[in-house]
This record gives C-alpha cells, structure tokens and sequence, in this order.
C-alpha cells in the first residue's frame, strides 16, 4: 500500500510507516497512487466543506482596560471641546446682536435727527405765524399817522429843538403808552430812556418828553431840551395799548456836534 502521509509504498500489514513515521493503524490504503491522491482530495473538500458550513463561533470585542488618569484626561478634552464650541457659537452671537443693536441706534439717532430738524422748522414756522398774527393785531389796534425821520443834520451840542414826533391812533394813554428807547452798543440791545407822564426830562442826554392829544391822535414829541454828548445815538419809539398790543416805530439816529 502507499502511506498517504510521505507517498510511499509500504507493506499492507505495516502499522507505522519505515520513512515519515506515521501510524497507519485503521487507514484502508488505495491500491494505487492515483486512487490515494483521489481519497486525499475528497476528504481534503470533505474537511473545507464542512469548515465552510460549520457554524462560526462569534468573536467576543473587548474594549482596552485603560487607567483611570487616561480616562479623565480625554473626558477633559472632550468637555473642553465642547465648551470651546459653544463659547465660540456663542461670541459670534453676541456680536450679531452687538451690530443689530448699533444699526437699531444708527437707524433711532437719524430719525431723532429728523424729527428734531422738523420740530425747529415747525418752531420757525409756529414763530413766523405768530409774528404775522401779532403784527395784525397791532396793526388792526394801533394805527401810527406820523412815523419818526432821521434828522437832516447834526444836532448843535446844548441846543434846544424838536427832534421826533410820533402820531398814533388807538386805545392809547398819554403817561405810559410811549416808550422812547435808545440802542446800546455796549450791551447791543435797546435801553428805554424813562420817560413817564406828559412831560419829563432826562438830563444825562439832555432830552425832554412832550405827550398830548391833537385833532383826536395821541401826539408824543422828543426834544433836545439842551442835548448832551451822550444823547448822541439811534432812536425809536415803541408804542403800546391797554391790551399790551405793541408796535414799534422806525429807527432814526441823532448826531451832536459842538
């Protein structure tokens, strides 16, 4: 017989084979080589046909016995991760909520703009009709006949004159109605001179006052009564009613000369 082991012939009542060495005790040998090599290839797609079809043992997936120190580092690295992502979500929304803020504030400081440039038109204008409406009135009530004129020359220092005369029609009064005023250059606003009553003097300029009904209109007249330097200036009178209703006369200006 031949050993199936080495492919040797042996004796068929051999039980070890002389040249590998391997029992052949319960092998039935083939009568020839081929017939063995076809025995070997049978039980050879016997053994891969059954380890094919055999049942698969299941592999049991261990997980990695690591320390305790590993495991809280990568925990750490983990939350850090974490805490670094929302801290960055959350600046980035913090600054679109920082430039939706300044663009609200932009848009409410230009509106504020505008409204307050229409509030000062609305002013202008509310102070425009009240003007208008107040100059009606004064001139509904107050009716000036004779306004001032600037003089023609220079008036003579000490000289004694009639400077200005103002006739006025409406509900009048001789003592305070007429208020004569001269314009400060040092404060830039106009002064009144004091005069009350029907006839007053103001010896700093050397004016005297003369207030008197005439063909039925309030007549008030400004004289040099021996006029100073200082009376030197612009003039005008403002003309008042029992109401309060005012209305100014034109502006004249007086030189002296020695």
């Amino acid at each position: 017989m031949i050993c199936r082991y080495c492919g040797n012939t042996v004796d068929a009542e051999t039980t070890v084979c002389p040249y590998c060495g391997s029992a052949l005790v319960g092998y039935n040998a083939p009568a020839s080589y081929e017939e063995e090599a076809q025995v070997y290839d049978e039980q050879m797609y016997y053994e891969d046909t059954q380890e094919e079809y055999a049942p698969k043992k299941k592999r049991n997936l261990s997980v990695p016995s690591l320390p305790f120190s590993t495991l809280i580092s990568v925990a750490c690295a983990v939350f850090s991760l974490i805490c670094l992502f929302t801290i960055s979500s959350t600046r980035s929304m913090v600054k679109e909520s920082a430039d939706s803020v300044a663009a609200s504030l932009n848009q409410l400081q230009s509106a504020t703009v505008t409204i307050q440039e229409r509030l000062d038109s609305m002013e202008g204008t509310v102070a425009n009709v009240q003007s208008n409406a107040y100059n009606q009135l004064a001139s509904a009530n107050i009716t000036i006949s004779k306004d001032i004129t600037s003089l023609t020359g220079p008036v003579t220092l000490g000289k004694y004159n009639q400077m200005f005369i103002v006739r006025a029609k409406g509900n009048l009064n001789l003592n305070s109605s007429f208020d004569w005023q001269k314009y400060n250059e040092a404060t830039g606003g106009w002064v009144s001179i004091v005069f009350t009553g029907n006839a007053t003097s103001n010896e700093e300029y050397g004016l005297r006052l003369e207030n008197k009904m005439e063909e039925g209109e309030y007549v008030s007249i400004l004289w040099a009564n021996g006029i100073t330097q200082n009376g030197a200036g612009t003039y005008r009178c403002v003309i008042s009613d029992s109401a309060g209703v005012k209305k100014t006369s034109s502006e004249a200006i007086v030189q002296v000369s020695a």
